[in-house]
């Protein structure tokens, strides 16, 4: 890979190395064969046909100077006897210097990275910024280590000594916090009781820099970053190490102190197994959990983008262990183990819609002993029921058979995690390894095809359960919404681009831009002129947004500028609404073009 600019008569050319890793366990042979598809805000080019995935010094010009993100493939010609013909794929952010590397694994097989981590229980796992996880703390003889995961390298390696954690910990929380993460809580190893203290891991220094005070001793918890970076800290057992914690606390970066004034508390006080999500609106979930008595929890806790004291509501589910995943569109799926002595038929598996109503989907089948639920592209959840790998179908409002090829049940400990949409990371309890199974490669960037909807649903998801009335794709038709009911592109997240819907039939709909806060800019007829009386064969709206600007125009009139509050460097999602309930949007396409310069 190379770029040039010219800054006097003669080129400036910067070599930078695109390093493809891969774990020993499931390594690729010499022969595979590899494709580079550089991504960024602009319309990417079909990549010429690549070298070998062996081949070094291969010059890699399909890669533009301006791409933000890298996709490598990598294939296998099968031999005579038939054996082969697997694929590899990974997905890095390409970072503004330096070289580039790509963790790329077997796809749909877990694969195991090569580094041990000792026999523990109570560890945390999570990613952090800087293309890396945490695997922190836990209990063992001896005290396990803390260990830091490379995701763009898959390397394992132990914290140095001298940058350990000060206080050695178990069932803490790991959240991003900044470039790097931020420890909290947890069981200290001294004292066998919930600490109040905190600490930053720094890339940079490669192990724990900074102290944080808490203002409230807690374990057990949860931990959720919020839209403006801080994190928030939620339940848990306090400092006796039995009493549920009512207070929330927010962490923000770069202070040495957490705080509690004008935050949220929870009713009732919740300790773990409690889970707490941030939902696409930028609101908080707050879910599961045990009250004082050990009595599982039923009720579901809305707050604020910011965590201030204003509930917007609370709903129930039926007890049990309960998993809680955010989707892509808005709201979140649950999906909940029965309790002992729950009768036959029992309900597992609930919609939360992003309008806060919880509806009963298609329950999973079989047994469903401790349901983990991993992030999943397309708006399409991965669960692991406790024997076998399940995934969410949007338009379905049901689990289908994950497409993993795995020929033996995985084994999953208590530390698990996803680092990104397609990608699936555990504590192996047995092999003392972690492992990862990569799904898929959609990130922010990904390439849109000539058009969502047209050859079907791929790509777009609904934000509450679909059903007949209200939300639901039909081949050969279209997307059908009725009133203030979402549907957003999935994945992808753009800067400058264009818009162009189609219906079919019905009230035209709204384009909604949702920005990186989680607001929702709605262009309705005060922008969009002329879009409640637009009709003819084929109507189409037609939106373009460049930085803050955002303009609309409805078959082929002139472009209107629409008033909204978007920031110019915002990312935004792009989605449609249903407009009247009257007469539901049928949408028959979504165009959507990036207008940046490779």
């Amino acid at each position: 890979m190379s770029s040039g600019a010219a800054c006097s008569k003669d080129a400036v050319v910067t070599t930078r190395s695109v390093i493809a890793n891969v774990p020993t366990g499931c390594a690729v042979d010499g022969m595979g064969y590899a494709t580079y598809f550089a991504l960024g805000d602009f319309e990417p080019a079909a990549p010429p046909p690549g070298p070998y995935l062996s081949q070094v010094g291969q010059v890699l010009t399909q890669i533009d100077t301006n791409a933000q993100a890298l996709v490598v493939t990598a294939s296998e010609d099968r031999d005579a006897a038939g054996a082969g013909g697997n694929t590899w794929e990974g997905v890095a952010t390409i970072p503004p210097s330096g070289d580039v590397n790509v963790l790329v694994l077997p796809q749909d097989l877990s694969c195991a990275l090569t580094t041990t981590v000792g026999a523990r229980s109570g560890s945390t796992l999570a990613a952090i910024g800087s293309e890396r996880a945490l695997l922190v703390g836990g209990t063992g003889n001896p005290t396990p280590a803390d260990f830091v995961i490379r995701l763009d390298t898959g390397q394992v390696t132990q914290v140095p000594p001298q940058l350990e954690l000060q206080h050695a910990r178990a069932q803490a929380s790991v959240t991003p916090f900044g470039p790097g993460g931020l420890v909290a809580g947890g069981v200290d190893d001294v004292t066998n009781l919930p600490t109040g203290s905190a600490q930053v891991y720094d890339p940079g220094a490669g192990g724990f820099t900074t102290p944080v005070s808490l203002s409230v001793a807690r374990a057990r918890h949860a931990a959720v970053v919020l839209v403006d970076g801080s994190t928030l800290l939620v339940g848990g057992v306090g400092a006796d190490g039995t009493t549920a914690v009512e207070q929330m606390e927010i962490v923000a970066p770069g202070d040495q102190n957490g705080h509690v004034q004008g935050v949220a508390s929870i009713d009732p006080p919740l300790a773990m197994p409690i889970t707490a999500v941030r939902l696409a609106s930028g609101e908080v979930l707050v879910a599961g959990g045990t009250t004082v008595g050990g009595v599982s929890a039923t009720g579901l806790q809305w707050f604020t983008p910011g965590a201030l004291p204003s509930m917007v509501m609370m709903q129930t589910l039926p007890g049990g262990h309960l998993a809680l995943v955010p989707l892509e569109s808005g709201g979140a799926l649950a999906v909940v183990a029965a309790p002992s002595g729950a009768p036959a038929g029992f309900q597992n598996t609930w919609v939360i819609s992003a309008e806060h109503t919880v509806t009963a989907a298609t329950a999973v089948p079989g047994s469903l002993t401790l349901p983990l639920l991993f992030g999943g592209a397309g708006g399409a959840p991965l669960l692991w029921t406790g024997d076998r790998w399940l995934q969410w179908q949007p338009w379905a409002g049901a689990f289908t058979s994950a497409p993993v090829l795995d020929s033996m049940p995985a084994n999953i400990g208590d530390a698990f995690a996803s680092p990104d949409p397609g990608l699936a990371m555990w504590l192996d309890p047995v092999r003392k390894q972690l492992v990862a199974l990569r799904t898929d490669t959609s990130n922010a960037f990904s390439a849109d095809p000539p058009a969502f909807l047209a050859q079907g649903s791929t790509g777009v998801a609904p934000d509450s359960l679909p059903a007949g009335d209200t939300a639901t794709y039909t081949g050969g038709t279209g997307l059908l919404l009725a009133q203030y009911l979402n549907a957003f592109v999935t994945d992808r997240t753009y800067a400058d681009v264009s818009v162009r819907v189609a219906f079919a039939a019905g009230q035209p709909p709204f384009v909604v831009l949702r920005d990186d806060q989680g607001t929702p800019h709605v262009l309705q007829q005060d922008c969009c002129v002329g879009l409640l009386s637009a009709s003819g064969p084929q109507p189409v709206v037609d939106v373009e947004r460049t930085g803050a600007t955002v303009t609309c125009s409805v078959n082929g009139a002139a472009a209107t500028t629409c008033s909204t509050t978007l920031d110019a460097g915002a990312r935004v999602a792009v989605g449609v609404q249903g407009a009247l309930p009257t007469n539901p949007s049928i949408v028959s396409e979504i165009v959507v073009k990036r207008l940046g310069a490779p």
